[in-house]
């Protein structure tokens, strides 16, 4: 089953979750670990903790238990798919200080309001332009991870160069595994420019039929592929006819 989300709706939940981010003390300096399957949720909790002035580590949703614990330890917060099930999405009937945020409820209602009121005002970027955004860890192959961190300045950089060069008309295919580079562009391009993001079922990246079909329904404009990827993409497409 596929999810649509409007830039009203995604607006509504991104105060809802920059609000959890705040009852979770996560400010400016604060690193959030995202450990999220690919999901309509992913850019919305990426831009919130951007919104606190604080960073994201992406963290592979099948990371081994020793990575993940060496990883987790300097995050301030993990996010993952049960936390934000229980905790944004549904949480507890008995936790009198968050309120289940649900379509038709008063709280819905007041956010979509909000939303509708402020999805044509642009904000200031706050933050400074050296400060970190978000980071990412090599391997480890040859030792320890290593972080590298990617500034404001550097991700707005990028992101104002795809739009500059590829326009932002159309549909942006979201294909990548988050802990790659390549996902930051995919999952915050389309929402930065106003245009329209199509994620891909988690799993589905690694066939090329899933990717052709996709790409026609929705009628895809941007996709990244490596050289592989493509060449087999455009080699099935061949012999299909």
């Amino acid at each position: 089953t596929s999810q649509t989300w409007t830039f009203q709706e995604a607006l509504a939940w991104f105060y809802q979750i920059s609000d959890w981010l705040r009852q979770k003390k996560i400010g400016e300096g604060d690193i959030v670990g995202i450990q999220l399957h690919r999901s309509v949720f992913m850019p919305v909790l990426m831009l919130a903790i951007l919104h606190q002035n604080a960073a994201f580590l992406p963290i592979h949703p099948e990371e081994g238990p020793q990575r993940l614990r060496y990883l987790a330890k300097n995050c301030q917060l993990v996010v993952y798919d049960r936390t934000l099930q229980t905790e944004v999405i549904a949480p507890a009937e008995n936790d009198l200080t968050k309120e289940s945020l649900q379509e038709g409820t008063s709280r819905w209602k007041q956010l979509c309001r909000r939303a509708a009121e402020d999805c044509d005002r642009t904000y200031p970027l706050h933050a400074l332009k050296s400060q970190r955004a978000y980071l990412l860890y090599t391997s480890g192959s040859s030792g320890l991870p290593k972080a590298v961190q990617i500034s404001h300045y550097s991700l707005m950089c990028r992101l104002q160069w795809m739009n500059d060069t590829y326009g932002n008309g159309g549909v942006t295919l979201q294909k990548t595994v988050n802990t790659f580079d390549v996902s930051v562009w995919e999952l915050l391009l389309a929402p930065a420019y106003g245009g329209c993001l199509c994620l891909m079922p988690q799993g589905e990246e690694k066939y090329t039929d899933r990717i052709a079909d996709l790409t026609d329904r929705w009628k895809i404009q941007r996709i990244h592929f490596v050289p592989g990827m493509l060449e087999a993409l455009v080699r099935d497409l061949e012999q299909s006819g």
